[in-house]
């Protein structure tokens, strides 16, 4: 009997955290570099980002040189939307915050003491997830306007880590979710006490008892169910993937930018990517985007809604000999059998090389196979638009458009399954009354 109690107190508190995990919001996560060159002479300095949909700016880690200040969020006018203060002396400050934001509209996240702020050279693509898109992430001015600021861009990366923004329809769990759920713990082990069993014996009968012992029963049953169904599946999964036959590839330089579109195999998150490519003479980072298709073609943007998630790959992390480097997401939202598009370009003259099947008979490089998308290039200039590979060298030895880049997609699997409504909650509350009954009739025998 002991056991079976120990067994069920485990369930339980597998099944409550199992409940919970359900309901929480997944954050997004803009975490940008390291910040440490010292800023002098500017008033308000930060960041600058536009609302891809509904949602909150929940918290960030304001990096300073260790005065008291004040961070406002404000618009394209320099009103103050949101504000708060932030002590003395700490130089590294995680602020939790709650402000709302409009989709479409474009916000400012500044800090407003003089010569407080800290920040990093960047000059990398500018970063979005599934909340926000960075239009500016070193912004300097004597002036909260956005029309007066002195610099803005990319160029530096000012105040500002680890953004974190959740998704206005984010299933936050309802405090209706967690107060049966607490109680029904609470219950569990108040119950154990006989100062809070005592009450409960005068209104003790056999029938009620053995109502308590079908109850037993089911709920074992059920919740065993319910557990299983609502117990995400955790870790990344490989997903659309296409690993090339030759190290044959095209480059990725100033002039020509390259991308791969794919289809989604699995409902889930995809929170990295990863490129086969290898340096040529290249030193300047790559930018890297995952964006929407229309027509089969990648969207041509690199900011607004479009872009689903960007990332920065430095000229580190590319061998010079072919290999898959990784990149990590800040977490996309994806959908079996969605197409998506992943972009590469670099303002390096130098240049990389993404290594992939080009269909080229003359050369000796194999044609493509991945059914779920095709590689594409274009060049920089004004006008250009996205073309298929196509590579001919002579009248009669034309290769077909059946050309693919080596890349790998991750994705995290999630439920499909609903959370548990207030009332399933409260049922289980109930019947861990009913177990705690149950228990006692068999030790009357009942």
């Amino acid at each position: 009997m002991h056991r079976l109690s120990l067994d069920f107190r485990g369930l339980l508190v597998a099944l409550s955290l199992a409940v919970v995990g359900a309901g929480l919001a997944r954050a997004d996560v803009i975490a940008g570099p390291s910040l440490t060159a010292s800023d002098v002479g500017w008033q308000f300095s930060g960041v600058g980002f536009t609302a891809n949909v509904d949602s909150y700016l929940t918290s960030f880690t304001f990096q300073n040189q260790g005065q008291a200040d004040t961070i406002e969020l404000v618009n394209s006018a320099g009103s103050v939307l949101d504000s708060v203060t932030t002590a003395a002396s700490t130089p590294s400050d995680a602020v939790s915050v709650n402000w709302q934001l409009t989709a479409g509209d474009q916000y400012f996240l500044l800090q407003s003491t003089d010569s407080n702020s800290l920040f990093a050279t960047y000059g990398g693509a500018l970063p979005s997830d599934a909340q926000i898109t960075m239009t500016d992430t070193g912004i300097f001015s004597s002036s909260a306007v956005s029309t007066s600021f002195n610099i803005r861009g990319n160029e530096e990366w000012a105040d500002f880590n680890n953004i974190t923004t959740v998704s206005a329809a984010s299933p936050v769990p309802e405090p209706s979710l967690g107060v049966p759920l607490a109680l029904g713990l609470v219950g569990l082990f108040a119950l154990k006490r006989k100062a809070w069993w005592s009450p409960w014996r005068c209104g003790q009968t056999k029938l009620y008892l053995r109502i308590g012992m079908i109850c037993h029963k089911l709920f074992f049953l059920g919740a065993f169910a319910l557990t299983a169904a609502m117990i995400p599946a955790l870790g990344d999964t490989l997903d659309a993937n296409y690993v090339p036959t030759t190290s044959g590839g095209v480059v990725v330089r100033s002039d020509l930018d390259d991308a791969q579109t794919f289809t989604v195999l699995n409902t889930g998150v995809l929170d990295s990517i990863s490129v086969d490519l290898y340096n040529i003479d290249g030193t300047g980072p790559i930018s890297m985007y995952v964006v929407t298709t229309s027509g089969g073609l990648p969207s041509e943007a690199t900011s607004g809604p479009s872009v689903l998630a960007s990332a920065t790959i430095l000229s580190s992390q590319v061998s010079s000999t072919p290999g898959f480097v990784p990149v990590s997401l800040s977490g996309v939202d994806v959908t079996a059998g969605e197409e998506l598009a992943i972009v590469l370009e670099t303002t390096d003259g130098n240049g990389y090389v993404w290594v992939g099947d080009l269909d080229w008979p003359y050369f000796g490089e194999n044609e493509g196979t991945y059914s779920g998308g095709l590689a594409y290039d274009q060049s920089t200039g004004a006008g250009a638009t996205w073309s298929t590979l196509h590579f001919c060298n002579s009248p009669t030895n034309c290769s077909g458009p059946q050309a693919d880049f080596g890349f790998e997609t991750y994705v995290s699997p999630v439920s499909s399954v609903p959370e548990p409504s207030a009332a399933w909650l409260d049922l289980a509350g109930l019947l861990l009354v009913a177990v705690r009954l149950s228990r006692r009739a068999r030790r009357l025998g009942i």
